[in-house]
């Protein structure tokens, strides 16, 4: 479906439509259209991390509601507009969990690319990170590469987030992004499911004595409950 220049401006804001337009405009080097797809990509992730961090704020204010109305139901259950609220809440926090699952799902699609066309300095920049703690896990991330530990085509920039952890850990909309992407493929997925307990055992066989479950407690909060998986056969 194409769009028109209204809702290109309205999508990417008037300079990044501009930019988008010239992509395509006879003439254009490579190395010009690499610098036009920079700066395009550069104002949209920093765009992107606002607009997740604002959601999970909303997102936040959601389950504390739900929290609320969950004592004052135990209290007292029959109440139809609280329980009617409750509803409405829980499909609030269904679609916000997939919203973050999906802005997760852009971000691990999106970053190799950026990464291609990119600087380190850019995306700590994006991240309001201290460059030399990049600098350092660039270093250590590289090492890894040459030691087999991780693939040459694997993403540094996803790394920099959901392994490093570069963000602050009370500002992480990237990193919280992500997590909802994993969570919600594994949650769907049974095969996967299992393959990954099937290997986290085989790497760490320590594991099966601290695994947890997390579920919600009354406050709405992620509370762990040790968990039990199923014996094997030993052969």
């Amino acid at each position: 479906m194409l769009m028109n220049i209204n809702e290109l401006q309205n999508l990417l804001g008037t300079k990044d439509a501009e930019r988008f337009l010239k992509l395509y405009e006879p003439g254009v080097t490579e190395e010009q259209r690499r610098e036009l797809y920079r700066k395009i990509l550069n104002n949209q992730l920093a765009k992107m991390r606002r607009e997740i961090r604002r959601y999970f704020e909303a997102f936040n204010q959601v389950m504390h509601e739900k929290s609320s109305i969950r004592k004052c139901l135990e209290i007292n259950p029959r109440q139809e507009a609280l329980e009617k609220m409750y509803r409405l809440l829980d499909a609030q926090e269904h679609n916000y969990k997939e919203m973050f699952a999906n802005y997760g799902r852009s971000l691990l699609m999106l970053l190799p690319f950026y990464e291609s066309i990119t600087t380190d300095h850019d995306f700590a920049q994006i991240l309001n990170a201290n460059m030399q703690e990049v600098e350092r896990y660039r270093e250590d991330y590289m090492e890894r590469v040459t030691e087999g530990k991780r693939k040459p085509d694997d993403s540094f920039l996803t790394a920099l987030i959901f392994v490093y952890k570069i963000e602050p850990e009370d500002d992480c909309p990237f990193m919280d992004a992500m997590w909802h992407f994993y969570l919600q493929s594994i949650e769907e997925n049974n095969e996967l499911k299992t393959q990954m307990w099937n290997k986290a055992e085989e790497c760490f066989p320590e594991l099966r004595g601290c695994m947890v479950t997390l579920s919600e407690d009354e406050n709405g909060q992620l509370v762990g409950q040790k968990y039990y998986p199923p014996l094997k056969l030993v052969k």
